[in-house]
């Protein structure tokens, strides 16, 4: 099939709904949206994650969200407040499982069952919260006090969004490519960006018929790995075109950090900066616009202090870069899912450097502003292909893109991507593309990109290849020492 970058009618959007809910026993226990929408509504304006947001922008402060996500509802309650209280958390995540992300809520409960009945720690790798129903996701949202983050990672989420948003979740992490690219092989993109517009379209419905606003957000670090700014935030701009075509008006941009501070401050400017000229030309007004920094998402160390150092490292360029929000990452990520307490000392660490720098900025060099052109002609050349193949069309064009390289993930499992694309840091850590493959990257910037990748062939006397390759992916690990 192809889809179009067009909005849903809510004729269409209920008519498709009645399916939706029959996807588990669970979808039966929400079946009235308006009183779904009322229970929104008396809800406090400080536990809107929208709200939070605009606020922390207008005040220009950097809020703090982690990740985290338990399979039993009270211990997760438990998890929550400690992030919260222990940790300082500004916005509450809800992790969701891998069974549930991808629509198999048959064997989410038979890992719930087993869980039950034989007291063993669970396989589950976050909440299954379409198998544990609205009456418990509400106790979630009535036993914690800031606002509710579903962290979905789904490609399957319209079940997962009607749940949590009756719940009384107030924002969705995900976005029809970010969601499909990174995680899975044979999920056709085209369904994907589909399901994903039901999500917009069904949190726009709340706003039509309470005037409840809800929060979308790009997941940014797609596969995590050597991934070039550019395409980091060509993509994050589709998926937010793609959203507010069906109503969104509080949208936040994702990036995930390279690690080079240069780059990485550079690319949260100039992806919130060409978004808003994208959302003009094509338009999309009054959108209100906040931007997520990620940090490090690739492999971690394993020393604890190493970790730390890594953790601080992005705690300061998300805080330099101005971004809305840091999401945090833990000291146990090279080992497991952290306990509690490990996660909110993250967010302690991050918080401390936050405060720390206090609304420092700096200013740009003659370095950063050559960064930024080349960074900003590069992105407008991926968008502009991708509405150009499109027809105009986001929706059309992001597949089309896919199909024909323009746009490439690399490391990406996905049988939708070309993965021709090749990349290596330079000598300052910076992430180069050393073979676009089908990407149209200017011919300017592609001699620019390749000038920083011989300065460090060169100077380390090493060839592009596999070697240099794993010591990229190992970087900030203490493993390819």
């Amino acid at each position: 099939m192809e889809i179009k970058n067009h909005k849903w009618s809510e004729k269409q959007l209920l008519k498709e709904r009645k399916e939706v809910l029959k996807q588990w026993p669970t979808g039966e226990q929400i079946l009235d949206l308006d009183e779904a929408v009322e229970y929104q509504k008396s809800m406090p304006e400080e536990l809107n994650a929208a709200f939070l947001l605009n606020r922390a922008k207008k005040n220009a402060k950097t809020l703090i969200q982690p990740r985290g996500g338990v399979n039993n509802v009270n211990d997760h309650i438990q998890l929550l407040n400690i992030l919260e209280k222990q940790g300082g958390a500004d916005l509450l995540p809800t992790t969701i499982d891998s069974y549930t992300r991808n629509a198999r809520f048959e064997e989410a409960q038979q890992a719930i069952e087993k869980d039950v009945t034989n007291g063993e720690g669970s396989i589950l790798n976050g909440l299954p919260a379409v198998n544990v129903g609205v009456k418990e996701i509400r106790k979630i949202r009535e036993q914690t006090n800031a606002p509710l983050v579903g962290r979905t990672c789904a490609p399957y989420p319209r079940l997962l969004a009607e749940m949590l948003l009756a719940g009384g979740y107030t924002s969705m992490e995900g976005g029809g490519i970010t969601c499909l690219i990174p995680y899975t092989k044979t999920d056709s993109l085209e369904m994907s960006i589909k399901r994903w517009q039901y999500v917009s379209r069904l949190m726009r419905y709340y706003y039509d018929h309470g005037g409840i606003v809800l929060h979308r957000e790009s997941y940014g670090p797609c596969t995590g790995v050597l991934i070039p700014p550019c395409i980091t935030l060509a993509i994050s701009i589709l998926e937010c075109i793609i959203d507010c075509e069906q109503g969104i008006t509080n949208y936040s941009l994702g990036y995930g950090m390279g690690g080079n501070i240069t780059q990485d401050i550079v690319a949260m400017k100039v992806l919130e900066e060409v978004c808003q000229e994208y959302l003009d030309m094509l338009g999309y007004k009054d959108i209100k616009l906040t931007t997520y920094f990620h940090q490090y998402m690739g492999a971690f160390p394993k020393d604890e202090e190493k970790a730390l150092a890594l953790i601080t490292f992005g705690a300061t360029v998300g805080a330099l870069s101005r971004a809305t929000v840091i999401i945090t990452k833990t000291t146990h990520e090279a080992h497991g899912i952290p306990t509690a307490q490990n996660n909110a000392q993250s967010c302690r660490a991050t918080k401390n450097i936050i405060n720390m720098l206090n609304g420092e900025k700096i200013e740009g060099t003659d370095k950063m502003k050559q960064e930024e052109m080349m960074l900003r002609k590069a992105t407008k050349s991926i968008l502009d292909s991708t509405l150009e193949i499109g027809n105009g069309d986001a929706a059309i064009g992001t597949v089309r893109a896919f199909k024909a390289g323009i746009i490439d993930v690399p490391f990406s499992p996905s049988n939708y991507n070309k993965n021709l694309l090749l990349s290596h840091k330079d000598l300052r850590g910076a992430i180069r593309i050393a073979d676009p493959g089908n990407v149209p990257i200017p011919k300017e910037v592609m001699g620019y990109e390749t000038k920083k990748i011989k300065e460090r062939t060169e100077k380390q006397k090493i060839e592009p290849g596999y070697k240099m390759l794993l010591e990229d992916i190992l970087t900030f690990t203490g493993r390819n020492n």
